[in-house]
Protein backbone atom coordinates (compact mmCIF):
# COMPACT_ATOMS: atom_id res chain seq x y z
CA UNK A 1 0.00 0.00 0.00
CA UNK A 2 1.39 3.53 -0.91
CA UNK A 3 1.61 5.88 1.84
CA UNK A 4 -0.49 9.21 2.12
CA UNK A 5 0.13 11.00 -1.54
CA UNK A 6 1.00 14.60 -1.11
CA UNK A 7 -1.90 17.07 -1.06
CA UNK A 8 -4.30 14.44 0.30
CA UNK A 9 -6.15 17.27 1.88
CA UNK A 10 -6.26 19.47 -1.88
CA UNK A 11 -8.29 23.14 -1.21
CA UNK A 12 -8.09 23.72 -5.04
CA UNK A 13 -9.26 20.60 -5.99
CA UNK A 14 -10.96 18.62 -2.72
CA UNK A 15 -11.82 15.80 -2.44
CA UNK A 16 -13.59 14.02 0.80
CA UNK A 17 -11.51 11.61 3.17
CA UNK A 18 -12.16 9.10 5.59
CA UNK A 19 -10.67 11.59 8.05
CA UNK A 20 -11.06 13.88 11.01
CA UNK A 21 -8.80 16.56 9.55
CA UNK A 22 -9.61 20.24 9.56
CA UNK A 23 -8.90 20.48 5.93
CA UNK A 24 -10.97 17.85 5.55
CA UNK A 25 -14.14 19.14 7.21
CA UNK A 26 -13.67 22.35 5.62
CA UNK A 27 -13.73 20.33 2.41
CA UNK A 28 -16.51 18.81 3.09
CA UNK A 29 -18.60 21.93 3.72
CA UNK A 30 -17.79 23.01 0.12
CA UNK A 31 -18.96 19.72 -1.06
CA UNK A 32 -21.53 20.30 -4.06
CA UNK A 33 -22.88 18.47 -6.87
CA UNK A 34 -23.81 20.70 -9.45
CA UNK A 35 -20.15 22.06 -9.65
CA UNK A 36 -18.49 19.04 -9.05
CA UNK A 37 -21.16 16.48 -12.08
CA UNK A 38 -21.96 18.79 -15.11
CA UNK A 39 -24.41 17.46 -17.11
CA UNK A 40 -23.63 18.58 -20.15
CA UNK A 41 -20.38 16.13 -20.57
CA UNK A 42 -21.63 12.23 -21.51
CA UNK A 43 -22.14 9.77 -19.61
CA UNK A 44 -18.78 8.52 -19.85
CA UNK A 45 -17.53 11.06 -17.96
CA UNK A 46 -20.09 11.90 -15.72
CA UNK A 47 -19.36 7.63 -14.29
CA UNK A 48 -15.38 8.84 -14.65
CA UNK A 49 -16.17 12.01 -12.31
CA UNK A 50 -18.17 10.41 -10.04
CA UNK A 51 -16.18 7.10 -9.42
CA UNK A 52 -12.92 9.81 -8.76
CA UNK A 53 -15.19 11.43 -5.87
CA UNK A 54 -16.41 7.97 -4.73
CA UNK A 55 -13.00 6.74 -4.43
CA UNK A 56 -11.35 9.69 -2.74
CA UNK A 57 -13.90 8.66 -0.02
CA UNK A 58 -14.42 5.18 0.06
CA UNK A 59 -11.13 2.87 0.75
CA UNK A 60 -8.42 5.62 -1.41
CA UNK A 61 -6.05 3.09 0.52
CA UNK A 62 -7.12 0.07 -1.50
CA UNK A 63 -5.73 -0.76 -4.92
CA UNK A 64 -8.18 -0.64 -7.07
CA UNK A 65 -8.42 -3.82 -8.87
CA UNK A 66 -8.73 -5.14 -4.94
CA UNK A 67 -11.50 -2.97 -4.99
CA UNK A 68 -13.46 -4.62 -7.97
CA UNK A 69 -13.04 -7.81 -6.98
CA UNK A 70 -14.57 -6.70 -3.79
CA UNK A 71 -17.77 -5.01 -5.68
CA UNK A 72 -20.86 -7.26 -5.98
CA UNK A 73 -23.94 -5.78 -7.69
CA UNK A 74 -26.05 -7.34 -5.10
CA UNK A 75 -26.62 -5.23 -2.84
CA UNK A 76 -28.42 -6.16 0.89
CA UNK A 77 -32.16 -4.42 1.97
CA UNK A 78 -34.01 -4.84 5.24
CA UNK A 79 -37.84 -5.08 4.83
CA UNK A 80 -39.53 -4.85 8.65
CA UNK A 81 -42.29 -7.26 8.75
CA UNK A 82 -44.13 -5.97 12.25
CA UNK A 83 -45.54 -9.05 13.90
CA UNK A 84 -48.72 -7.19 14.83
CA UNK A 85 -49.17 -6.82 10.94
CA UNK A 86 -48.61 -10.38 9.99
CA UNK A 87 -50.78 -11.42 12.70
CA UNK A 88 -54.06 -9.16 11.76
CA UNK A 89 -53.62 -9.37 7.61
CA UNK A 90 -53.03 -12.49 5.28
CA UNK A 91 -51.23 -10.57 2.30
CA UNK A 92 -54.99 -10.38 0.50
CA UNK A 93 -55.59 -6.69 0.35
CA UNK A 94 -52.79 -6.31 -1.98
CA UNK A 95 -53.95 -9.09 -4.36
CA UNK A 96 -56.19 -6.51 -5.81
CA UNK A 97 -55.42 -5.48 -9.42
CA UNK A 98 -53.68 -6.91 -11.93
CA UNK A 99 -50.08 -7.45 -12.88
CA UNK A 100 -48.09 -5.41 -9.80
CA UNK A 101 -51.53 -5.00 -8.23
CA UNK A 102 -53.90 -1.74 -8.08
CA UNK A 103 -52.10 1.61 -8.43
CA UNK A 104 -52.80 3.81 -5.73
CA UNK A 105 -52.78 7.66 -5.59
CA UNK A 106 -49.32 8.68 -3.37
CA UNK A 107 -51.27 12.05 -2.42
CA UNK A 108 -53.96 10.60 -1.54
CA UNK A 109 -54.41 11.05 2.69
CA UNK A 110 -56.00 7.80 3.61
CA UNK A 111 -53.95 4.89 1.83
CA UNK A 112 -54.39 1.15 2.33
CA UNK A 113 -53.39 -0.50 5.13
CA UNK A 114 -49.33 -2.22 4.45
CA UNK A 115 -46.47 -3.05 6.89
CA UNK A 116 -45.47 0.87 7.01
CA UNK A 117 -48.62 1.45 8.85
CA UNK A 118 -46.87 -0.99 11.63
CA UNK A 119 -43.12 -0.38 11.50
CA UNK A 120 -42.14 1.61 13.90
CA UNK A 121 -38.91 2.78 12.14
CA UNK A 122 -41.42 3.88 9.46
CA UNK A 123 -43.86 5.73 11.95
CA UNK A 124 -40.58 7.52 13.09
CA UNK A 125 -39.14 8.44 9.99
CA UNK A 126 -42.64 9.70 8.75
CA UNK A 127 -42.96 11.89 12.21
CA UNK A 128 -39.38 13.13 11.49
CA UNK A 129 -40.54 14.61 7.94
CA UNK A 130 -43.60 15.68 8.73
CA UNK A 131 -42.24 19.48 9.76
CA UNK A 132 -40.44 19.75 6.54
CA UNK A 133 -43.30 18.80 4.53
CA UNK A 134 -45.97 21.67 6.17
CA UNK A 135 -43.77 24.48 5.50
CA UNK A 136 -42.58 23.45 2.48
CA UNK A 137 -43.81 25.44 -0.85
CA UNK A 138 -45.41 23.97 -4.25
CA UNK A 139 -43.44 24.29 -7.25
CA UNK A 140 -40.22 24.39 -5.18
CA UNK A 141 -37.27 21.83 -5.72
CA UNK A 142 -35.31 20.53 -2.69
CA UNK A 143 -31.94 20.06 -4.81
CA UNK A 144 -29.68 23.73 -4.35
CA UNK A 145 -28.91 23.19 -8.30
CA UNK A 146 -32.67 22.25 -8.84
CA UNK A 147 -33.57 25.19 -10.67
CA UNK A 148 -30.98 24.79 -13.15
CA UNK A 149 -31.51 21.60 -14.44
CA UNK A 150 -35.23 23.02 -14.69
CA UNK A 151 -34.54 25.63 -17.14
CA UNK A 152 -32.48 23.38 -18.94
CA UNK A 153 -35.64 21.24 -19.02
CA UNK A 154 -33.62 18.22 -17.25
CA UNK A 155 -34.53 17.72 -14.65
CA UNK A 156 -34.17 14.47 -13.37
CA UNK A 157 -37.05 12.84 -10.57
CA UNK A 158 -35.24 12.36 -8.25
CA UNK A 159 -34.27 16.18 -8.13
CA UNK A 160 -37.68 17.58 -8.23
CA UNK A 161 -38.59 14.85 -5.20
CA UNK A 162 -36.07 14.53 -3.63
CA UNK A 163 -34.78 10.41 -2.36
CA UNK A 164 -37.38 9.93 0.78
CA UNK A 165 -40.19 7.49 0.17
CA UNK A 166 -37.41 5.29 -1.72
CA UNK A 167 -34.74 2.25 -0.62
CA UNK A 168 -31.43 4.20 -1.52
CA UNK A 169 -29.98 1.03 -2.64
CA UNK A 170 -27.17 3.31 -4.85
CA UNK A 171 -25.79 4.19 -1.21
CA UNK A 172 -24.74 0.71 -0.68
CA UNK A 173 -22.29 0.63 -3.15
CA UNK A 174 -18.72 0.83 -1.08
CA UNK A 175 -21.02 -1.63 1.41
CA UNK A 176 -18.34 -4.65 1.36
CA UNK A 177 -15.58 -2.13 2.18
CA UNK A 178 -16.84 -1.80 5.68
CA UNK A 179 -16.53 -5.02 6.34
CA UNK A 180 -12.48 -3.89 6.46
CA UNK A 181 -11.22 -4.16 9.68
CA UNK A 182 -9.01 -0.99 9.45
CA UNK A 183 -12.50 0.73 8.30
CA UNK A 184 -14.39 -0.73 11.15
CA UNK A 185 -11.76 0.60 13.37
CA UNK A 186 -12.24 4.34 11.87
CA UNK A 187 -16.27 3.79 11.99
CA UNK A 188 -16.10 2.69 15.42
CA UNK A 189 -14.23 6.30 16.41
CA UNK A 190 -11.19 4.39 17.58
CA UNK A 191 -8.84 5.86 14.62
CA UNK A 192 -8.98 9.61 13.49
CA UNK A 193 -8.26 7.82 9.51
CA UNK A 194 -8.34 4.77 7.88
CA UNK A 195 -4.76 5.47 7.28
CA UNK A 196 -4.13 5.89 11.25
CA UNK A 197 -6.52 2.43 11.87
CA UNK A 198 -4.23 1.06 9.00
CA UNK A 199 -0.97 1.44 11.00
CA UNK A 200 -2.60 0.48 14.09
CA UNK A 201 -3.35 -2.95 12.67
CA UNK A 202 -0.05 -3.27 11.17
CA UNK A 203 1.97 -2.53 14.59
CA UNK A 204 -0.39 -4.89 16.33
CA UNK A 205 -2.25 -2.62 18.40
CA UNK A 206 -5.41 -4.40 17.43
CA UNK A 207 -6.86 -7.85 18.19
CA UNK A 208 -10.19 -9.39 16.79
CA UNK A 209 -11.20 -12.13 18.66
CA UNK A 210 -8.94 -12.21 21.15
CA UNK A 211 -6.08 -12.76 18.82
CA UNK A 212 -3.75 -9.85 17.27
CA UNK A 213 -4.25 -9.64 13.93
CA UNK A 214 -2.14 -7.80 11.89
CA UNK A 215 -3.63 -7.41 8.16
CA UNK A 216 -5.90 -4.17 7.72
CA UNK A 217 -7.48 -6.16 5.01
CA UNK A 218 -9.01 -8.64 7.43
CA UNK A 219 -13.17 -9.06 6.51
CA UNK A 220 -14.98 -8.85 9.55
CA UNK A 221 -17.55 -11.53 9.94
CA UNK A 222 -20.94 -10.85 12.04
CA UNK A 223 -20.27 -11.61 15.29
CA UNK A 224 -16.96 -10.64 15.67
CA UNK A 225 -15.66 -8.28 18.54
CA UNK A 226 -12.05 -6.04 17.43
CA UNK A 227 -10.14 -4.51 20.45
CA UNK A 228 -7.72 -1.50 20.16
CA UNK A 229 -5.19 -0.47 22.57
CA UNK A 230 -6.65 2.10 24.68
CA UNK A 231 -3.29 3.85 25.04
CA UNK A 232 -3.56 4.04 20.89
CA UNK A 233 -7.37 5.29 20.82
CA UNK A 234 -6.47 8.10 23.87
CA UNK A 235 -3.20 8.93 21.39
CA UNK A 236 -5.72 9.05 18.01
CA UNK A 237 -8.56 10.62 19.45
CA UNK A 238 -7.19 13.32 21.91
CA UNK A 239 -5.62 16.43 21.83
CA UNK A 240 -1.82 16.63 20.32
CA UNK A 241 0.53 18.16 22.48
CA UNK A 242 1.71 21.61 21.70
CA UNK A 243 5.42 21.56 22.14
CA UNK A 244 5.57 25.51 23.11
CA UNK A 245 3.03 24.54 25.86
CA UNK A 246 5.17 21.40 27.10
CA UNK A 247 8.41 23.19 27.30
CA UNK A 248 6.54 25.73 29.25
CA UNK A 249 5.12 23.57 31.74
CA UNK A 250 8.62 21.69 31.87
CA UNK A 251 10.24 24.21 32.94
CA UNK A 252 7.80 25.45 35.60
CA UNK A 253 8.03 22.01 37.38
CA UNK A 254 11.58 22.09 37.10
CA UNK A 255 11.80 25.44 38.72
CA UNK A 256 9.59 24.43 41.15
CA UNK A 257 11.53 21.36 42.00
CA UNK A 258 14.36 23.27 42.40
CA UNK A 259 12.89 25.69 45.03
CA UNK A 260 11.68 22.49 46.67
CA UNK A 261 15.08 21.25 46.90
CA UNK A 262 16.82 24.68 47.92
CA UNK A 263 14.40 25.12 50.96
CA UNK A 264 14.88 21.80 52.20
CA UNK A 265 18.61 21.79 51.67
CA UNK A 266 18.44 25.55 53.83
CA UNK A 267 16.49 24.10 56.52
CA UNK A 268 19.20 21.40 56.63
CA UNK A 269 21.79 23.68 56.99
CA UNK A 270 20.04 26.14 59.08
CA UNK A 271 19.42 22.37 61.23
CA UNK A 272 23.26 21.96 61.05
CA UNK A 273 24.28 25.35 61.93
CA UNK A 274 22.02 25.72 64.80
CA UNK A 275 23.40 22.01 66.33
CA UNK A 276 27.06 23.38 65.60
CA UNK A 277 26.55 26.79 67.78
CA UNK A 278 24.71 25.33 70.54
CA UNK A 279 27.98 22.77 71.00
CA UNK A 280 30.71 25.41 70.02
CA UNK A 281 28.51 27.92 73.37
CA UNK A 282 28.49 24.53 75.64
CA UNK A 283 31.87 24.15 74.94
CA UNK A 284 32.92 27.86 75.51
CA UNK A 285 30.90 27.42 79.07
CA UNK A 286 32.58 24.52 80.08
CA UNK A 287 36.24 25.74 79.29
CA UNK A 288 35.03 29.31 81.00
CA UNK A 289 34.46 27.46 84.03
CA UNK A 290 30.93 27.49 84.57
CA UNK A 291 29.73 30.68 83.10
CA UNK A 292 26.82 32.29 83.21
CA UNK A 293 24.89 30.62 80.29
CA UNK A 294 21.71 33.64 79.11
CA UNK A 295 24.34 36.26 79.66
CA UNK A 296 27.12 34.52 77.53
CA UNK A 297 24.46 34.16 75.04
CA UNK A 298 23.20 37.85 75.22
CA UNK A 299 26.96 39.51 75.31
CA UNK A 300 27.49 37.45 72.04
CA UNK A 301 24.44 39.19 70.36
CA UNK A 302 25.53 42.96 71.22
CA UNK A 303 26.65 44.02 67.73
CA UNK A 304 24.07 45.60 65.49
CA UNK A 305 25.20 42.81 62.97
CA UNK A 306 25.30 40.48 65.09
CA UNK A 307 22.14 41.07 66.15
CA UNK A 308 20.49 41.31 62.83
CA UNK A 309 22.41 38.02 61.74
CA UNK A 310 20.55 36.10 64.55
CA UNK A 311 17.36 37.62 63.57
CA UNK A 312 17.53 36.35 60.43
CA UNK A 313 18.12 32.92 61.81
CA UNK A 314 15.35 33.10 64.14
CA UNK A 315 13.04 34.35 61.05
CA UNK A 316 14.05 31.40 59.29
CA UNK A 317 13.75 28.88 61.87
CA UNK A 318 10.04 30.18 62.56
CA UNK A 319 9.44 29.45 58.77
CA UNK A 320 11.12 25.88 59.34
CA UNK A 321 9.43 24.55 62.61
CA UNK A 322 6.68 22.73 60.77
CA UNK A 323 9.15 21.00 58.43
CA UNK A 324 11.73 20.03 61.09
CA UNK A 325 9.96 19.67 64.33
CA UNK A 326 12.54 22.07 66.36
CA UNK A 327 12.38 25.36 68.09
CA UNK A 328 14.89 28.03 66.84
CA UNK A 329 17.67 26.35 69.66
CA UNK A 330 17.28 23.20 67.85
CA UNK A 331 15.48 21.45 70.35
CA UNK A 332 12.49 19.26 69.74
CA UNK A 333 8.69 20.90 69.47
CA UNK A 334 6.12 20.20 71.85
CA UNK A 335 2.98 18.21 71.41
CA UNK A 336 1.23 21.66 71.51
CA UNK A 337 3.55 23.74 69.72
CA UNK A 338 3.15 21.51 66.49
CA UNK A 339 -0.52 20.85 66.62
CA UNK A 340 -0.38 24.83 66.41
CA UNK A 341 2.15 24.97 63.35
CA UNK A 342 0.12 22.43 61.63
CA UNK A 343 -2.86 23.77 62.28
CA UNK A 344 -1.48 26.79 60.47
CA UNK A 345 -0.34 24.67 57.75
CA UNK A 346 -4.03 23.36 57.15
CA UNK A 347 -5.29 27.01 57.61
CA UNK A 348 -3.02 28.03 54.57
CA UNK A 349 -4.52 24.83 52.51
CA UNK A 350 -8.52 25.79 53.69
CA UNK A 351 -7.97 29.28 52.00
CA UNK A 352 -6.49 27.63 49.11
CA UNK A 353 -9.47 25.09 49.15
CA UNK A 354 -11.89 27.87 49.10
CA UNK A 355 -9.96 29.93 46.04
CA UNK A 356 -9.80 26.46 43.75
CA UNK A 357 -13.66 25.92 44.22
CA UNK A 358 -14.94 29.43 43.20
CA UNK A 359 -12.67 29.00 40.33
CA UNK A 360 -14.02 25.21 38.99
CA UNK A 361 -16.59 26.37 36.84
CA UNK A 362 -13.70 28.04 34.63
CA UNK A 363 -10.79 25.39 35.06
CA UNK A 364 -8.19 26.28 32.56
CA UNK A 365 -4.77 24.79 32.17
CA UNK A 366 -3.39 26.86 35.03
CA UNK A 367 -6.08 26.23 37.46
CA UNK A 368 -5.13 22.37 36.64
CA UNK A 369 -1.87 22.90 37.62
CA UNK A 370 -3.00 25.06 41.06
CA UNK A 371 -5.22 21.55 42.15
CA UNK A 372 -2.47 19.80 41.26
CA UNK A 373 -0.24 21.40 43.66
CA UNK A 374 -2.84 21.79 45.85
CA UNK A 375 -3.03 18.37 46.12
CA UNK A 376 0.89 17.81 46.71
CA UNK A 377 1.11 20.60 49.70
CA UNK A 378 -1.85 18.10 50.97
CA UNK A 379 0.10 15.51 50.72
CA UNK A 380 3.09 16.83 52.21
CA UNK A 381 0.62 18.22 55.36
CA UNK A 382 -0.63 15.16 55.92
CA UNK A 383 2.87 12.91 55.99
CA UNK A 384 4.21 15.83 58.51
CA UNK A 385 1.05 14.63 60.49
CA UNK A 386 2.41 11.47 60.97
CA UNK A 387 0.83 7.63 61.02
CA UNK A 388 -0.58 8.01 65.19
CA UNK A 389 -1.90 11.24 64.46
CA UNK A 390 -4.39 10.20 61.60
CA UNK A 391 -5.09 6.85 63.76
CA UNK A 392 -6.14 8.63 66.59
CA UNK A 393 -8.50 11.48 65.02
CA UNK A 394 -9.74 8.43 62.74
CA UNK A 395 -10.77 6.80 65.82
CA UNK A 396 -12.95 9.71 67.28
CA UNK A 397 -15.02 10.59 64.26
CA UNK A 398 -18.43 11.00 64.42
CA UNK A 399 -21.01 9.50 61.48
CA UNK A 400 -20.79 12.54 59.32
CA UNK A 401 -16.54 12.02 59.57
CA UNK A 402 -17.37 8.39 59.02
CA UNK A 403 -19.73 9.43 55.59
CA UNK A 404 -17.36 11.55 54.33
CA UNK A 405 -14.56 8.76 54.76
CA UNK A 406 -16.33 6.78 52.10
CA UNK A 407 -15.47 9.35 49.81
CA UNK A 408 -12.95 8.32 47.06
CA UNK A 409 -9.66 10.66 47.22
CA UNK A 410 -6.99 12.30 49.25
CA UNK A 411 -9.56 14.67 50.31
CA UNK A 412 -11.40 12.16 52.69
CA UNK A 413 -7.67 11.71 54.40
CA UNK A 414 -7.88 15.47 55.00
CA UNK A 415 -11.40 16.39 55.84
CA UNK A 416 -10.81 13.60 58.60
CA UNK A 417 -7.89 15.21 59.86
CA UNK A 418 -9.25 18.80 60.23
CA UNK A 419 -12.38 16.51 61.77
CA UNK A 420 -10.13 14.57 63.97
CA UNK A 421 -7.55 17.64 65.35
CA UNK A 422 -10.93 19.51 66.38
CA UNK A 423 -10.03 22.89 64.38
CA UNK A 424 -13.44 23.85 65.96
CA UNK A 425 -12.40 24.47 69.34
CA UNK A 426 -8.86 25.53 71.19
CA UNK A 427 -6.57 22.70 71.95
CA UNK A 428 -7.04 20.62 75.08
CA UNK A 429 -6.20 23.02 78.49
CA UNK A 430 -6.40 22.52 82.11
CA UNK A 431 -9.36 23.47 84.02
CA UNK A 432 -7.91 26.59 85.57
CA UNK A 433 -7.33 27.72 82.21
CA UNK A 434 -10.92 26.70 80.76
CA UNK A 435 -12.62 28.28 82.90
CA UNK A 436 -10.04 31.51 82.71
CA UNK A 437 -10.84 31.67 78.76
CA UNK A 438 -14.79 30.68 79.43
CA UNK A 439 -15.13 33.92 81.09
CA UNK A 440 -12.89 35.95 78.46
CA UNK A 441 -14.77 33.90 75.46
CA UNK A 442 -18.18 34.60 77.26
CA UNK A 443 -17.30 38.58 76.83
CA UNK A 444 -15.88 38.04 73.50
CA UNK A 445 -16.80 35.54 72.07
CA UNK A 446 -14.58 34.12 69.17
CA UNK A 447 -14.35 30.15 67.50
CA UNK A 448 -11.70 28.59 65.36
CA UNK A 449 -14.41 28.64 62.21
CA UNK A 450 -14.72 32.59 62.63
CA UNK A 451 -11.04 33.26 62.56
CA UNK A 452 -10.62 30.43 59.72
CA UNK A 453 -13.24 30.10 56.63
CA UNK A 454 -13.31 26.29 57.14
CA UNK A 455 -15.10 24.13 54.25
CA UNK A 456 -18.18 23.06 54.62
CA UNK A 457 -19.29 19.56 54.03
CA UNK A 458 -20.96 20.52 50.43
CA UNK A 459 -17.60 21.86 49.81
CA UNK A 460 -15.45 19.21 51.12
CA UNK A 461 -17.74 16.68 48.24
CA UNK A 462 -17.14 19.40 45.66
CA UNK A 463 -13.41 19.94 46.32
CA UNK A 464 -12.89 15.66 46.55
CA UNK A 465 -14.77 15.37 43.70
CA UNK A 466 -12.19 17.76 41.83
CA UNK A 467 -9.53 15.96 43.22
CA UNK A 468 -10.69 12.49 42.07
CA UNK A 469 -11.22 13.96 38.09
CA UNK A 470 -7.34 15.23 38.75
CA UNK A 471 -6.85 11.88 39.90
CA UNK A 472 -8.77 10.07 36.82
CA UNK A 473 -7.01 12.10 34.67
CA UNK A 474 -3.61 13.37 35.86
CA UNK A 475 -0.91 15.24 33.88
CA UNK A 476 1.62 12.44 32.61
CA UNK A 477 4.14 14.17 30.37
CA UNK A 478 5.27 10.67 29.22
CA UNK A 479 2.32 10.04 27.02
CA UNK A 480 2.16 11.12 23.54
CA UNK A 481 -0.97 13.01 23.96
CA UNK A 482 -2.01 16.23 25.43
CA UNK A 483 -2.40 15.41 29.42
CA UNK A 484 -5.45 16.05 31.24
CA UNK A 485 -6.68 14.43 28.21
CA UNK A 486 -9.21 15.96 26.18
CA UNK A 487 -11.17 15.48 22.81
CA UNK A 488 -9.21 16.69 19.86
CA UNK A 489 -10.86 19.93 17.54
CA UNK A 490 -13.24 19.03 15.11
CA UNK A 491 -14.02 15.82 16.11
CA UNK A 492 -18.83 16.88 16.62
CA UNK A 493 -19.17 16.37 13.01
CA UNK A 494 -17.37 12.92 13.05
CA UNK A 495 -18.82 11.48 16.29
CA UNK A 496 -21.28 8.98 15.09
CA UNK A 497 -21.21 5.36 14.97
CA UNK A 498 -23.16 3.14 12.26
CA UNK A 499 -26.14 0.76 13.44
CA UNK A 500 -24.37 -2.51 12.29
CA UNK A 501 -21.53 -1.69 15.10
CA UNK A 502 -21.91 -2.08 18.91
CA UNK A 503 -19.46 -0.20 20.25
CA UNK A 504 -18.21 0.08 24.30
CA UNK A 505 -15.31 3.00 24.84
CA UNK A 506 -14.54 2.13 28.17
CA UNK A 507 -12.46 -0.93 27.17
CA UNK A 508 -11.80 0.06 23.23
CA UNK A 509 -13.77 -3.07 21.89
CA UNK A 510 -16.76 -2.86 19.27
CA UNK A 511 -18.47 -5.99 17.71
CA UNK A 512 -20.05 -6.35 14.10
CA UNK A 513 -22.76 -7.60 14.36
CA UNK A 514 -24.16 -7.73 10.77
CA UNK A 515 -23.15 -6.45 7.56
CA UNK A 516 -24.93 -3.46 6.87
CA UNK A 517 -28.53 -3.22 4.72
CA UNK A 518 -30.76 -0.27 3.16
CA UNK A 519 -33.81 0.43 4.37
CA UNK A 520 -36.69 2.79 2.90
CA UNK A 521 -35.18 6.44 3.44
CA UNK A 522 -31.97 5.02 4.62
CA UNK A 523 -28.67 3.47 3.87
CA UNK A 524 -26.04 2.33 6.85
CA UNK A 525 -23.29 2.86 4.44
CA UNK A 526 -21.74 6.35 6.17
CA UNK A 527 -21.22 8.59 3.16
CA UNK A 528 -21.49 12.23 2.40
CA UNK A 529 -21.81 11.93 -1.15
CA UNK A 530 -25.33 12.59 -2.51
CA UNK A 531 -27.58 9.18 -3.99
CA UNK A 532 -26.83 10.68 -7.87
CA UNK A 533 -22.70 10.11 -7.44
CA UNK A 534 -23.05 7.05 -6.08
CA UNK A 535 -25.68 5.55 -8.78
CA UNK A 536 -23.15 6.55 -11.64
CA UNK A 537 -20.01 4.93 -9.13
CA UNK A 538 -22.15 2.12 -9.28
CA UNK A 539 -23.02 2.19 -13.18
CA UNK A 540 -18.99 2.41 -13.48
CA UNK A 541 -17.87 -0.89 -11.68
CA UNK A 542 -21.25 -2.40 -13.27
CA UNK A 543 -19.67 -2.33 -16.79
CA UNK A 544 -16.98 -4.67 -16.24
CA UNK A 545 -19.60 -7.44 -14.62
Amino acid sequence: MRSRRPRFYNLKRPKVRQSWNKFNLYNLARLTVGPTIRYNRTFFQQKWIAKSIARGYHGPHVRERDWERMFSRRLLSAVELPPAYLASHDGSEQAAGRGSGREHDPNDPDPPISATNFSPTEIKRRSRLEPEKKFAFPNTFAHPDAYYFNVKHRTPSFFGDPVRDMTPYMQMTFAPLERRLDVAIFRALFASSTLQARQFCVHGAVKVNGKTMRHPAYLLNPGDMFQVDPERVLYATGEPKNPKEAARIESMLKQQEEREAAREASAAALHAAKKQQLAEKLKNADQQGGGDGPQAEAASADTPLEAETQAVEEGAAAETKATTGLDKDGEPLTAEELAAEHRSQLKALIRDAKRLLSEKDKMGAKQKQRVRLFMSEAKRALSRLGKKDVADSLEDLNAETTAAAARDGLMNHLAAILKGLHLDQQPTQTSAEAEKEGEDAAAAPRTFEEEVEALSPGEQAALARLLKEDAENPVDESKPYLTPWRPRKYLAPFAFVPRYLEVNQNICAAVYLRHPVARRGSAEVPTPLPYETSQLAFNWYLRRR
